[in-house]
């Protein structure tokens, strides 16, 4: 059946029709120039323009069509057309102006007269775009004007798309390197305190070894960005009860988490250095207690690491927000450096003094898996 459309009475509709076109057309090319993604853009442009038929081909077979001669001229027949072969092997615009020039051998088919641009990307032809009327000799200039016009849009979002795919796979790779400057800081420490142990008290030391065996085991792959919370959360655990060991009844955790929360997803060794940086210069007290709260807020994670130890100075904070310390800050300015490639803006950390201690809030969008990040970033929404 054919699509239902709208008549284009007025050059103002004509114009908003193409703004919506615009605007439609760069969620629909996320993916590249996929089928699924020619048939939907088919559909929006005879929708949206002046044509009885609108095709979108890639270098060998027709992707999609819309419109009259839908039944056909099916998607996945060769490209049988002279000049449409032209214009993929030439790179350049051609228009067919009769029947004959569409070497089509259906009695029903008609298709009079079309403009075939080509698909360019970087130099390459990757496919085409032909505007189709049922008159013979009814394409004027500004009908190649257009189909070149819509070409270039369509290739620019596919170059668009490209590029933030590429972004993610870079910001993964670089949020990775943060992460692995992490995970062997983390491992020093513990070993540290382990060997600490081995001169004063060997039987401690061997269950500290134990405790770092499970955490390593329950700790996923380090190719894993994203981990639900209450793994993360156990990760935390297993660490504290470690520290815990080397220095009895001086540390106490506080969690406070809804049930929400919990099915959230966050970047692999999120709170685990927050949470050691507050044992590692909240000990120069007595005692350190530490509180980490996470609750979900308008579609958004937001978490509260919170210690009553001796704080930071404002001018250390500053560079931390600033992504330029790396003295007792490491673990802050890379986590924060990690959230900012993973979400984009929409990501957040701020070190607050507290009277005693430090609060570092950090709130993130609700992501439930890796795959769902991904696609965030290929639609533009991070």
């Amino acid at each position: 059946m054919e699509a239902e459309r709208t008549p284009v009475p007025t050059v103002t509709y004509r114009l908003a029709a193409f703004l919506h076109i615009i605007r439609s057309s760069v969620p629909i090319l996320a993916a590249g120039l996929t089928r699924s993604a020619a048939l939907e853009l088919a559909c929006l442009f005879y929708l949206g323009l002046p044509f009885d038929s609108v095709w979108i081909t890639d270098n060998r077979k027709v992707l999609a069509v819309e419109g009259r001669d839908r039944n056909y001229h099916r998607t996945g027949n060769p490209i049988v057309a002279p000049l449409m072969q032209k214009t993929l092997h030439r790179g350049h615009s051609e228009i067919l102006v009769c029947r004959a020039d569409f070497a089509c051998s259906r009695s029903k088919c008609s298709l009079g007269s079309a403009v075939a641009s080509p698909l360019l990307l970087r130099g390459e032809v990757i496919g085409s775009l032909v505007l189709a009327r049922s008159a013979e000799y009814a394409i004027e200039a500004k009908d190649v004007a257009l189909a070149d016009c819509l070409t270039d849009l369509i290739c620019s979002r596919i170059e668009l798309s490209d590029l933030r795919r590429l972004r993610s796979i870079a910001n993964g790779a670089e949020s990775a390197l943060l992460q692995g400057q992490m995970q062997p800081h983390f491992l020093f420490n513990v070993l540290n305190s382990i060997s600490a142990a081995c001169v004063c008290d060997p039987m401690l030391a061997r269950e500290m070894i134990g405790r770092l065996s499970s955490l390593l085991r329950a700790a996923p792959r380090t190719g894993t960005s994203l981990v639900p919370l209450d793994t993360e959360l156990q990760l935390v655990k297993d660490y504290v009860s470690i520290e815990s060991m080397r220095f009895p009844e001086r540390i106490s955790l506080y969690l406070d988490i809804t049930t929400e929360a919990l099915s959230a997803h966050v970047p692999l060794f999120l709170l685990q250095p927050l949470v050691e940086n507050s044992i590692k210069y909240g000990l120069c007290n007595p005692t350190v207690s530490i509180e980490v709260r996470c609750t979900v807020q308008n579609s958004y994670l937001e978490i509260q690491v919170l210690d009553d130890g001796p704080g930071m100075a404002q001018s250390h904070i500053l560079l931390i927000h600033q992504e330029q310390y790396y003295g007792m800050g490491l673990g802050l300015t890379c986590t924060r450096r990690r959230l900012r490639l993973l979400f984009g803006r929409q990501a957040f950390l701020q070190i607050s003094p507290q009277n005693p201690g430090i609060a570092v809030s950090i709130r993130i969008p609700i992501v439930e898996s890796a795959r769902a990040r991904t696609m965030m970033y290929a639609n533009g929404k991070i």
